[in-house]
């Protein structure tokens, strides 16, 4: 009487291997003779995705392998196959909305008899893989945002890690005063790409760092993979995908955080290599950047305090970054200059401006808009603020100009992306030291003074003073061991010439003598305890004309200090 046959079925292995063969054999146990039409086995494997109560799949492989038509006589029967498996199958995977699932299906027909079917589950294992070559990679938070925050620079040896490896990276933070921990958080999560399913599967944390740290230090980390990971992998149903999450945890307010990619690879089994190298952060890195946009430019850079400096003919200019309140990093040039004599003063337009008196404005909308401009005389400053310097100075977030030099602000958290926004600020901010440095020695006198300024020019030469045109002032000179100063002095209505000598050393207490022959050819005549100062009626044609009273001063500074019979003064 024919009976169906019993099966059993052995694995050589105990699951499959991708890129390797795998060896089964069917043992068919027959009570009596039994034809068959065809014996067949066959490796199949399916990944699925469970879509709302859908299921969704798509065949990765079918490999069959058949036995020729026969009597099974009573007894054991052993029937072989080998099954190559392809070298990109992925390893069996069970999760939460997905799976990859490989089974052996055994089909034995027998002629007039309901057909021998079996399945059986085949685990697929990792195959081998060659390692992924590591490539240090930085990452951002956007250096944009509208409000000051904490900003994260992140390092990474690789980006790929392979299965129970370590990633290894470094963090650092600036504008980071509130910060109080940072973290490490590894996600994954499951993918369907047709619909906006993503169901996370996984979430490490580490922490790296706990308390206020050093604004741009480097805190470096490691973190370890566990084993029941599922490495990275993008079907045709689903994707299993990984994230690092650096996150800065702070004392009030919303914290930050940056989300990098990363690539989980199946394991190559080959030896760990040794760890690689991770790219400078913060203020390393920017200490990078700043040596070469400085040697760029040719200026002089002290890198580890982010500053540089560089002299350009009457100005010098110091660039450093400036934490700010109000808007966190940035870029700040300071240019200095010997006093232009002009009153000028650039600054941020405000709405009181409106009362401001003596602006000045150009023939730049922008720059007139955002900036109010006054001088004393508008147009001596007109004739000597050319439009191109105007323009110069109208490229930063901030600018303030006086007599004495000029702040040039940048907001420049961009800078931590790209070196190229350094060398634009710091290109820009030399452009403008060039052009004040150079423009400095042409600084026209007042209407008033334009006719007296040779004689001026001369008498600074003869007592080697320098001379300050733009008020039409002179520094610095001395005659024999005194130093003085003479110049026009606009404060006042009307203006006056003002004649100042040092009293060196000062005297140690106040001048009780009699002044009566100097006030007869002064307006106003005053002794301090370290200088003598005169009052004479402005404009002053030539300061010639004052070198009388310049010694009668020396002699009274003389006197007060007791030096008028000391043969060695």
């Amino acid at each position: 009487m024919r009976r169906r046959p019993l099966v059993d079925v052995r694995f050589r292995t105990p699951y499959a291997l991708p890129g390797a063969l795998f060896e089964v054999e069917a043992v068919v146990v027959s009570s009596a003779d039994t034809p068959v039409d065809a014996i067949s086995l066959t490796l199949v494997g399916h990944e699925f995705a469970s879509i709302d109560h859908n299921r969704e799949y798509h065949e990765l492989l079918r490999l069959t392998e058949r036995h020729e038509p026969r009597v099974l006589t009573a007894g054991t029967h052993g029937f072989r196959s080998t099954f190559d498996v392809p070298q990109d199958a992925p390893a069996s995977f069970i999760g939460a909305t997905s799976e990859v699932l490989y089974w052996l299906e055994l089909h034995i027909s027998i002629p007039w008899w309901p057909d021998l079917r079996k399945q059986y589950a085949v685990p697929m294992g990792w195959g081998p893989t060659i390692p992924t070559p590591r490539t240090p990679e930085t990452f951002f938070t956007n250096p944009n945002y509208p409000r000051p925050r904490p900003h994260l620079e992140v390092a990474l040896e690789s980006t790929s890690i392979e299965y129970r490896g370590t990633l290894r990276g470094a963090v650092s933070v600036t504008n980071g005063s509130n910060v109080q921990a940072i973290a490490l958080q590894i996600a994954s999560c499951e993918t369907i790409p047709d619909i906006p399913v993503k169901v996370e599967t996984a979430r490490l944390e580490f922490a790296i760092a706990r308390g206020r740290q050093a604004e741009g230090a480097r805190i470096p980390f490691e973190a370890a993979l566990p084993e029941h990971i599922t490495p990275t992998y993008a079907g045709k149903t689903f994707g299993m995908y990984w994230w690092l999450h650096v996150v800065a945890r702070v004392s009030t307010g919303t914290g930050v955080g940056l989300r990098i990619p990363i690539v989980v690879t199946p394991p190559s089994g080959r030896p760990a290599l040794a760890p690689g190298p991770v790219a400078p952060v913060g203020k390393e890195r920017r200490a990078e950047v700043w040596s070469a946009v400085a040697q760029e430019h040719a200026l002089v850079c002290d890198a580890e305090n982010e500053r540089m400096t560089g002299s350009f003919e009457a100005a010098s200019l110091e660039i450093a970054l400036e934490q700010r309140t109000a808007g966190g990093l940035h870029a700040v040039a300071r240019v200095s200059w010997a006093s232009l004599g002009l009153d000028l003063h650039i600054d941020p337009r405000r709405w009181s401006d409106i009362l401001r008196p003596n602006t000045v404005e150009f023939e730049t909308a922008d720059f007139d808009e955002d900036y109010v401009t006054t001088a004393r005389n508008s147009e001596q400053l007109r004739s000597w603020l050319s439009p191109e310097m105007v323009e110069s100075i109208g490229h930063f977030d901030e600018v303030n100009v006086d007599d004495r030099g000029a702040v040039l602000v940048k907001r420049m958290l961009v800078i931590s992306t790209a070196p190229a926004a350094l060398s634009l600020f710091v290109a820009r901010a030399v452009h403008v030291a060039r052009r004040f440095g150079t423009a400095h020695a042409h600084v026209p006198p007042a209407p008033e003074m334009a006719a007296h300024a040779p004689a001026w020019r001369a008498f600074a030469e003869r007592f080697g003073g320098r001379l300050e045109c733009g008020r039409m002032w002179i520094h610095e000179a001395t005659l024999g061991m005194e130093r003085f100063s003479i110049g026009t002095d606009w404060t006042g209505q009307p203006p006056s010439t003002l004649v100042r000598l040092a009293i060196d050393p000062p005297l140690t207490r106040p001048y009780q003598g009699d002044l009566s022959q100097l006030r007869a050819q002064v307006q106003h005549i005053h002794v301090g305890l370290d200088a003598v100062e005169a009052r004479l009626p402005a404009p002053l044609a030539d300061p010639a004309a004052v070198e009388p009273i310049l010694l009668e001063m020396v002699r009274l500074s003389r006197g007060a200090r007791g030096l008028l019979d000391n043969p060695f003064r």
